[in-house]
């Protein structure tokens, strides 16, 4: 219990460092419209290699409403956002100076979660961005709304609201390939830093995905003086080929999300999960590398 309450400090601590440094520097076709409710910004990163994943290319059938992956600039950045059977939102965006990066989660109907992941510190070792999110500032909007419309025989999806307005195109698999979890067997890794009092301080996620999906792995807090173990699984998700879902235990706590390949690097995968933290929730998204 200690050691679980230690790690979360470490987490807590993590996120409360890195949001300081953050401070220191019509068309033809059918239409399909969904709610989401108010707001602000987003996050994703890059990579290099060839991870065996899935289909390259084709077309991609419609669902006739808002599920689906789709790509494009949102509000924030680039993005790639992918809305699930449920119609739940799992959006990560990247700046225009990749930077800053941007993850969204919600029910596409009600409030939307957002959290900033900015770069690792130690440029020289990290291969992800932040593995924490920052939640929003105090004095800023604490939840995003969308106004979800489908349009172009479902070929397009556009936020009507004010505030978040931005319009994504359905990904194909030569936008986004296709991934099953024959694809992922094997270890992933995300190296990650952040400054805390004046030096870097560094979190290793290490994932490991067994051929009947199950997840192992943990994080790893400045070589071993905080461990914490996850254990989880990864399958198919329903009505599409271009992302998995992935659910584990970390430190006594759930994460939801996803996984797909990551569209800069093939050789790449991302993690974009959101799950408890303390009295709210937390992002813990990642680019991982084979």
């Amino acid at each position: 219990m200690i050691k679980r309450l230690m790690v979360l400090a470490v987490f807590a601590a993590l996120t409360a460092c890195s949001s300081d440094s953050s401070n220191e520097t019509p068309p033809a076709g059918n239409t399909t419209t969904g709610t989401t409710t108010t707001g602000d910004n987003g996050g994703g990163d890059n990579g290099g290699g060839n991870n065996g994943g899935g289909d390259s290319g084709g077309g991609v059938t419609p669902s006739g409403g808002l599920p689906g992956v789709w790509i494009g600039p949102n509000d924030f950045g680039e993005a790639v956002m992918i809305i699930d059977s449920s119609d739940n939102v799992y959006a990560l965006a990247a700046d225009g100076a990749g930077q800053n990066y941007e993850a969204v989660f919600g029910p596409a109907s009600s409030q939307l979660e957002y959290f900033s992941h900015l770069s690792s510190s130690d440029t020289a070792t990290a291969t992800s961005f932040r593995l924490a999110g920052d939640r929003p500032a105090a004095d800023a909007p604490q939840n995003k709304t969308y106004n979800l419309v489908v349009e172009n025989d479902g070929q397009q999806i556009r936020n009507t609201a004010a505030a978040t307005g931005f319009q994504m195109n359905l990904a194909n698999l030569n936008d986004q390939p296709a991934i099953s979890v024959a694809d992922v067997v094997g270890a992933w890794s995300a190296n990650t830093s952040y400054p805390c009092g004046g030096v870097n301080c560094y979190l290793e996620l290490d994932m490991t995905v067994a051929a009947d999906g199950s997840v192992g792995g943990g994080t790893d807090f400045n070589s071993g003086v905080f461990e914490a173990g996850i254990d989880g699984t990864v399958s198919a998700a329903n009505g599409s080929s271009q992302y998995l879902t992935l659910s584990f235990s970390w430190n006594g706590t759930n994460r939801n999300g996803v996984m797909y390949v990551d569209r800069n690097d093939t050789s790449r995968i991302i993690i974009n999960t959101v799950g408890p933290d303390g009295d709210s929730n937390a992002s813990f998204t990642a680019r991982l590398t084979r």
